[in-house]
């Protein structure tokens, strides 16, 4: 048996993250003083690495580079090593993943990023800004992806002997990263407007067959379904259809599928295809909050029990699996056992059928899609037999009928074969659950189960949430009374964000209106003037720190919402609730640039506007005296020009072509970018069915370029290109309109672009004979 190796700095924290590379071979420091005086010291960059605990790539990059000898001596050679826990420190983790977003187009984690050192410019500079980076690297190289040790070297090399250009780029990249997120703006004009805005762009991009916005990976994206819940009960008509279309068949999908653990209750993080069939198996308290207030919410507006039951089923399987024995929940289940993505949530045909017999076996395999063949192979280990995630069939009422029984009477069976095949999956190895407490994310919890309790009439829902409630109140403080953002076998972490306060407060909102108890606004309320005190900004509006976080590059206020809703935004709809109606208005003046301009990006915010009349907005300076809205923090370097306003598409389809011109000093991705991470040109129709489009992409040029990463050829297009379309039917019934849409990522030679996506003004329809055809 191998001798344990010797522990690393690492070994003194408390984040399970970081524990995982305690015993590494490479030097690493935790984000802080130590670390940065090191490479003050040493005049070398920092490699910063950033991820979590039940994070599947994070764990296969560890197990790939960080654990070798050979890489770990490169690191330790020419860099000084830092671990970041995102979820410990989501402030340092946004101001990074900008910037690979800048960079590169893309985001996600293990995330690998290049910062300059401190004194690099002299005595007074504080250093900490990035130059490059991307997400995973392997050990060796792949088509088009530079292998680690490659990108270790050209980033060590390019500080020691071009030290001037890293210093500019990475001067100009911080630039760009505080305009991003710390963007002072004054108040503009807002009305209704931007609601309806938001509520038209998540029309356009819905699926209409599978629910859910935009292709695959598809995430739950809660923060639009509260949108879509408050709009149909504000908007009647038309627009409420609308409204309801797009949820119902969102949250139908998204329960049938196997992104929800059929067996144990919860779901996964996220789905990999656009049917929600195959998830990525990590759980996360904030999906399980959030989704849990989005179906209890949804259980009562459509009078629908299976929405109660798969709300109930949230809090169950949370407070079964992811509760301290003190009352606070955990963080994060694993995507992995054994190295192998979601192992323990598969199943193959002969596992169900040694577990069940007779009639409860067919019926599983029936209901679960197994009959109908596996839908899962191991894409990292194809020695792995095939396997299945379990999903619905259909929806249950549909499915009933099929089987010729009931709804209570499909349920009372499934019950039963859910709890064989549950006793039978929890002898399996189970996933590691990141064990540490994080205040916001148990606020949403907090405020989903309290939620549920009152749609569903269960108090041992709210009796949870209340212990929930009580954990962070009592164990979750510093020596001042503060609150902290995590906790851990009783050790408390850095001090709490914005976001921490903002969630937090939401919980207790929640569990005062399930409750009738006082203490919980009380709380609400106490919090709330800490909140203003420690974060609020003079212009009304707030940061996501405090001001004495030094160890940060910007102090940035953030606006956009995400897998969680900004903090900001659920501040507004806190105030709200709170009755601080001067604080409302001056908060959201602050953020009604950001709504005004992307109210999609922004849409708790805007979901704000649909409670709110003109009168409010007049009052605090957001009426006809304020600035026009400006159309976007900055215009897009590409126009897009169509050959044709219109095409009819018959029997033989049709074409179109589209001429992409780029300004001067830019260019854009071509249909292979040749490296990963880059968005490359995109044609497609997006909005209808029976239409198909099939684009022909010219090959693009090498980019010979500063900011080409070592060891791999970028291809891109200059000037302008030409896309030539063609559009045929596939003979399905025709629903919808049809709509082209152009996506592309704009890059200078000094950093990328966030991805576009153009709705270009084409109008498509199919002939008569065509109509005729398919029976429409």
């Amino acid at each position: 048996m191998p001798a344990p190796r010797p522990a690393n700095r690492l070994a003194g924290e408390s984040s399970p993250y970081l524990l995982q590379h305690a015993h590494n071979p490479v030097d690493w420091f935790p984000w802080g003083e130590e670390a940065f005086a090191a490479a003050r010291e040493r005049d070398v960059p920092l490699f910063l690495s950033i991820g979590y605990a039940t994070c599947y790539w994070c764990h296969v990059m560890e197990r790939e580079c960080f654990e070798s000898p050979e890489i770990a001596r490169l690191m330790n050679q020419g860099f000084v090593c830092v671990k970041v826990d995102r979820e410990e420190r989501p402030d340092v983790d946004d101001v990074y993943m900008t910037a690979i977003q800048l960079l590169t187009g893309r985001g996600g984690w293990p995330m690998s990023v290049f910062l300059t050192p401190p004194g690099a410019r002299g005595g007074g500079d504080r250093g900490l800004e990035p130059y490059w980076g991307g997400t995973y690297f392997p050990p060796t190289p792949r088509p088009g992806m530079p292998s680690f040790p490659q990108v270790l070297t050209a980033m060590s090399n390019a500080y020691a002997n071009q030290k001037d250009d890293v210093l500019e780029q990475a001067a100009s990249l911080t630039g760009t990263i505080r305009g991003y997120l710390n963007a002072e703006r004054a108040p503009v004009r807002l009305d209704a407007s931007a609601a309806r805005r938001a509520f038209e762009a998540l029309a356009s991009g819905f699926d209409s067959t599978n629910g859910g916005f935009h292709g695959a990976p598809k995430f739950p994206q809660a923060v639009f379904l509260e949108f879509l819940l408050d709009a149909r009960e504000r908007w009647g008509g038309e627009d409420r259809e609308r409204a309801d279309r797009m949820l119902r068949l969102t949250l139908d999908r998204m329960a049938t599928g196997g992104i929800h653990d059929q067996i144990g209750g919860g779901f996964h993080r996220y789905a990999v295809d656009a049917t929600w069939t195959v998830p990525h198996f990590e759980k996360m308290l904030y999906d399980q909050g959030q989704l849990a207030s989005v179906y209890a919410r949804a259980a009562g507006a459509f009078d629908d029990p299976y929405y109660a039951r798969v709300a109930r089923r949230i809090g169950t399987y949370v407070i079964k699996e992811m509760r301290h024995e003190a009352g606070g929940f955990f963080s994060a289940q694993d995507a992995e056992v054994e190295a192998r993505e979601g192992l323990n949530y598969l199943w193959t045909r002969e596992e169900i059928e040694r577990v069940l017999a007779g009639p409860d076996a067919e019926l599983a395999l029936r209901a679960y899609s197994v009959d109908a063949g596996p839908n899962f192979q191991d894409p990292h280990h194809e020695s792995e037999p095939p396997r299945n995630v379990l999903r619905l069939a259909a929806h249950p009422d549909r499915l009933a009928t099929q089987l010729g029984m009931s709804a209570g009477e499909l349920w009372d069976r499934l019950d039963a074969i859910n709890a064989a095949l549950m006793d039978e999956r929890s002898k399996r190895q189970q996933p590691a659950t990141d064990d540490k407490v994080i205040a916001s994310w148990n606020g949403l919890m907090i405020a989903g189960l309290a939620e549920s309790a009152s749609a569903l009439d269960e108090p041992a829902l709210a009796r949870a949430a209340a212990r929930a409630a009580d954990f962070v109140l009592r164990e979750m403080r510093a020596e001042g009374g503060q609150l902290v953002r995590t906790w851990r076998d009783g050790r408390l972490g850095a001090g709490a964000l914005l976001e921490d306060y903002a969630f937090v407060i939401r919980g207790l909102l929640a569990l005062h209106r399930a409750t009738g108890e006082a203490r919980w606004r009380e709380e609400s309320e106490s919090l709330a003037d800490v909140a203003d005190r420690l974060f609020g900004s003079p212009e009304g509006g707030a940061f996501d720190t405090t001001a004495d976080r030094t160890d940060l590059i910007v102090r940035a206020a953030s606006s956009s919402d995400g897998a969680v809703p900004c903090a900001s935004s659920v501040m507004l709809q806190n105030l709200r609730e709170l009755g601080r109606h001067e604080s409302l208005g001056r908060a959201l003046a602050a953020m009604s640039s950001a709504v005004a301009d992307n109210p999609l990006s922004a849409i708790n915010s805007t979901r704000l506007l649909l409670h709110l009349d003109q009168g409010f907005l007049e009052a605090h300076g957001m009426g006809e005296g304020a600035a026009e809205r400006r159309e976007s923090l900055e215009e897009s370097p590409v126009e897009i020009f169509a050959s044709a306003n219109e095409v009819e598409v018959g029997a033989d389809g049709a074409e179109v072509s589209l001429e992409f011109r780029i300004a001067e000093g830019h260019h854009v991705n071509a249909r292979h970018p040749g490296a990963e991470g880059l968005v490359g040109l995109d044609v497609d129709l997006e909005g209808a069915m029976g239409f198909e489009l099939v684009a022909d992409y010219p090959p693009g040029q090498a980019y010979e370029g500063p900011a080409a990463p070592a060891g791999v050829t970028l291809y891109v297009h200059e000037g302008s290109v030409r896309v030539d379309c063609r559009i045929e039917l596939t003979g399905e019934p025709i629903t919808g309109s049809p709509r082209l849409v152009a996506t592309y990522q704009a890059c200078d030679d000094r950093a990328c672009l966030a991805p576009m996506q153009s709705t270009l003004g084409v109008r498509i329809r199919a002939s008569e004979a065509a109509l005729k055809a398919t029976g429409d």
